[in-house]
Formats: C-alpha cells, sequence, structure tokens
C-alpha cells in the first residue's frame, strides 16, 4: 500500500473538508472506540532533530519538504520532532504538515498518534482533506483496527464526501492485512456500486487476499476482469498472482506460466516475484526448476533473505516425502543438499532453530538415522534448543526403522537436554517396540507408559495387549 499513501496524484488532493464540524465529528466518532475514551499522545525527544532540517529554509515550505521525506519512511519519531521544531521557529502547520505526519503514522500503525494529530488540526484550525482521513483510516488499518476505520468511512458517507479509489482500496487492503476478506469484497461491490472503479492496485491487494485464503480461482477471475476493463497489469500484479497459484499445489503450472508470462510482457522481476515462485516450488517439492530460479536470483544481483533460505529447505523436504515417492536416488540427492546448505548457513551465521528443524524433517523423512541423531546435537552446539515435534520427528523415524536401542537411547537424551517427552513421543516408544516384536521391550515400553500418566485408546490397549499375546505364544506377527 505504500506505493498509494505515498503519491498524492492519486487522488482529489484539492477536495478541501472545510467544515470543521466535519473535523470535530470524525475525532469523536473514532475516539469512541478507544479504551479511555481520550485523546492520545506521542513521547517526544528532548533533542530538537536539527539534522533533519539541515541544509533547508526555516520556513514552511522547508519544514513540509523534511516532513514528506521523514513520512515516506514511516519515520514517525523524526516527523513528530519536525512537528515539535516547527511550533518552536514559527511556521504554523497547514494541511500539507499534517498529511505527511500522518502519512508516518500510517506506516507506522500508530492509532494514537494519528487521532491526536486529528485533533490538533482541529484545535489549530487547519482543514482537513479527504487524503487526510484516507491516512487516518490507514492508520487504523495497519493497527488492526478495522471498526474504527470504517467508523471514519461512514462519517464521511453521512456528510455526504465524494470518495475516491484511494480511500476505499486503502480500506481493502486494512481487510486484506487483517485477513477480513468478505468485508474487502463488500467494500468493492460498494465501490462499483458508488461508480468508483478499481485499479490495478486495487485487484492486486485483492489478488494478495486470495493467496492468503487459498482462492487461486476467484484471482484468476479477477485477472480477467482487469483484462476486461482493459487495465493493465503491473508487476505487483503478476507477483500477485503467482502468490495466489503458487500456494496451491494443484496450481503449480499456473504460477509457473505467470512468472515466465511475466519476463515476456517486458517486467523485470523483483525479490517479491522470486519468493513468490519459491513458495511454489516449495509447495510441490520442485528442486529442478528452483534450482534455476536460484541461478537467475544470483545473476540479477537480488540478494536472498531469511525466507529465501527457508523457501529452499522446504522444497528439498516437500521433495524427500512427496506421498508415493519411493525413489531413493532422489531422497539421497535432497540430504546431499541439506548437508551442504547447514554448512552454508552456519559459514554465513544465518543458522536459526527453524531451518535446522526444516532440515531434522529433511533427514528423518529420508531415514538418515546417523545425520539425524548428530543434528540434535547441533542445536546445541548453536545454543538451540530441539522441541518435542523435532524429538517426534526423530522417534518415529526409528519407530519405522525399528531401532528400539536408539529409541530408548534417545528418550532418555531428551530428558537430560531438558525435553520433556509429551504422551505422543511415548507412544512412539511403544510403537517402535511392537515393531521390533520383542515381548522385552513391548512390556518394558508399557511399564513406562504407565509410569509416566500415559493414557492409551481403547484400540492402542487392545493392539499391544494382541502383540503381547502373539509373542506369549511365540505366533507369527503380521507386517
Amino acid at each position: 500500500m505504500s506505493d498509494i499513501a505515498l503519491d498524492p496524484r492519486n487522488h482529489d488532493a484539492l477536495m478541501k473538508l472545510t467544515d470543521s464540524a466535519l473535523m470535530r465529528e470524525v475525532y469523536d466518532a473514532v475516539m469512541t472506540h478507544t479504551e479511555d475514551g481520550a485523546s492520545g499522545s506521542w513521547h517526544r525527544r528532548k533533542a530538537l532533530a536539527s539534522q533533519a532540517t539541515e541544509g533547508l529554509p526555516k520556513d514552511i515550505v522547508g519544514y513540509n519538504k523534511r516532513l514528506r521525506i521523514v513520512g515516506a519512511r514511516g519515520d514517525l519519531e523524526g516527523a513528530m520532532d519536525l512537528l515539535s521544531q516547527m511550533r518552536v521557529d514559527g511556521p504554523s502547520p497547514n494541511t500539507e504538515t499534517y498529511n505527511a505526519a500522518l502519512t508516518a503514522a500510517a506506516n507506522e500503525g500508530d492509532a494514537r498518534v494519528a487521532v491526536d494529530l486529528l485533533r490538533q488540526m482541529q484545535e489549530d484550525g487547519v482543514a482537513g482533506t479527504l487524503w487526510t482521513h484516507t491516512q487516518v483510516m490507514n492508520t487504523f488499518c495497519r493497527a488492526g483496527d478495522m471498526e474504527r476505520a470504517l467508523t471514519v468511512l461512514e462519517t464521511l458517507k453521512t456528510h455526504a464526501v465524494a470518495l475516491d479509489n484511494v480511500c476505499y482500496t486503502v480500506l481493502i487492503d486494512g481487510c486484506v492485512r487483517n485477513r477480513q476478506l468478505d468485508r474487502a469484497w463488500a467494500l468493492l461491490a460498494e465501490m462499483r456500486g458508488a461508480g468508483i472503479k478499481p485499479d490495478a492496485v486495487t485487484f492486486s491487494i485483492l489478488m494478495r487476499g486470495c493467496a492468503k485464503t487459498k482462492q487461486s480461482e476467484k484471482a484468476f477471475n479477477l485477472w480477467e476482469e482487469m483484462e476486461d476493463y482493459s487495465i493493465p497489469p503491473t508487476k505487483v500484479t503478476y507477483n500477485a498472482m503467482i502468490e495466489a497459484f503458487g500456494v496451491r499445489p494443484d496450481m503449480y503450472n499456473k504460477a509457473v506460466e505467470f512468472f515466465n508470462r511475466m519476463e515476456a510482457e517486458g517486467f523485470v522481476r523483483d525479490a517479491f516475484s522470486y519468493i513468490a515462485i519459491q513458495r511454489a516450488c516449495a509447495s510441490v517439492g520442485d528442486i529442478q526448476f528452483l534450482d534455476k530460479v536460484l541461478t537467475e536470483m544470483e545473476l540479477s544481483g537480488i540478494s536472498r533473505s531469511h525466507a529465501s533460505y527457508t523457501l529452499q529447505l522446504k522444497t528439498l523436504v516437500k521433495c524427500a516425502q512427496e506421498p508415493g515417492r519411493k525413489d531413493v536416488k532422489l531422497q539421497n540427492e535432497c540430504v546431499k543438499r541439506g548437508i551442504a546448505f547447514v554448512e552454508h548457513v552456519i559459514a554465513a551465521d544465518l543458522l536459526c532453530k527453524e531451518k535446522l528443524d526444516l532440515v531434522m524433517a529433511l533427514y528423518t523423512t529420508s531415514n538418515k538415522i546417523q545425520r539425524s541423531l548428530e543434528l540434535v546435537d547441533k542445536y546445541q552446539e548453536h545454543g538451540l534448543t530441539i522441541d518435542p515435534k523435532g524429538c517426534r520427528l526423530v522417534l518415529d523415524m526409528l519407530a519405522r526403522n525399528r531401532r528400539i536401542v536408539e529409541t530408548m537411547q534417545f528418550i532418555e537424551k531428551m530428558e537430560d537436554l531438558g525435553v520433556s517427552p509429551d504422551n505422543q513421543c511415548w507412544k512412539l516408544v511403544l510403537k517402535c517396540a511392537m515393531r521390533c516384536r520383542s515381548l522385552k521391550y513391548v512390556s518394558a515400553a508399557l511399564h513406562l507408559l504407565d509410569t509416566k500418566g500415559v493414557t492409551l485408546s481403547a484400540a492402542q490397549s487392545d493392539q499391544a495387549f494382541k502383540v503381547i499375546e502373539r509373542l506369549q505364544t511365540c505366533a507369527p506377527l503380521s507386517s
């Protein structure tokens, strides 16, 4: 939304809300939703922002220019310092001044500051514009308070203010951010009913909403609607479409299609494009196409983020564990890449628990017992802690491979690591013992579960006692 919020050409900036009663009513309306009903305030630093005004004239033009810069950067503290300094130097804040400060508040999502600015505007007798209230709505949206954002809209409608594309798009973006997609669609319908046309930004935001809810078909319907109305797509639109298709494995080919089409249409892919297609690769485990994507990123000079590395690991895990895939050679290739990945992130000081958890999922899925057990020690080496979920992956792998001795040793090690085995961990111990067809270990496992207060379901208890009966009679067990 920053491309909307920072470009005054996208709205009718000349439309004044000169009615001071309206300014007061908007302020009163949004304040009724605060906890204590009192206006907010901000903490100003004692030191003045001399650096912010250096080289600029200390008149209204100079201050407003600097405020626009810090507002666009989302530097709320800097904006408040400048506003404070203006009162010392003499220039009286005007509409442009407050709009720039509200932009900073919106980018920070600081609703209390936005409301306080609105109050000060009213006290100073400064008329607001539609843009003023759009930024107030934007602030509430980013603060997660859609009720107050919509209250501002209703107040403007009550006073027959001519609304525009930008204020509706800001609210739609807020709904998408706060996962209120039904409201977003309702606002789109209201917007159209008022004769206000959505643009590429509006459509792109809704497409991102479709990605969050995995409604890829709806995203494509929006794309077709844009074509019907001859609205040219932007880079952001393409990124949103790749994302909307990439979250669904069954739509993976469409994600690749839009990724390729983007370049064919003359758009230069950016970091968001690559993250979206990496997410698509991770959904199906396509390591071959991921290789091409990562190579292209490097050639394009785009630095890899934490998300990029994480998605690379997720792709390897998905490739190794794809249902029905029995390609041991491919699994070994994934493990080989996982080993190289760990070495790389350690060398680059990028190791974190999330990455180690994914490597653990890769190793255990591929039944790499020794590497999985060694990886547990890596958590400790780097000051990280494996959680019960990671331990369950190890125990499940050991049970699949009927490694009862290692299972018993690992359950003891968990306690040494300070990780309390949960009920599922103890049940995996029993599972391993039953798969090993050992009366000794099944009995020991049942005793452990009883000691730990783990309750088996009726079906699990019945299965365990049947195993014991068969072992006692030396009857063959079915696999």
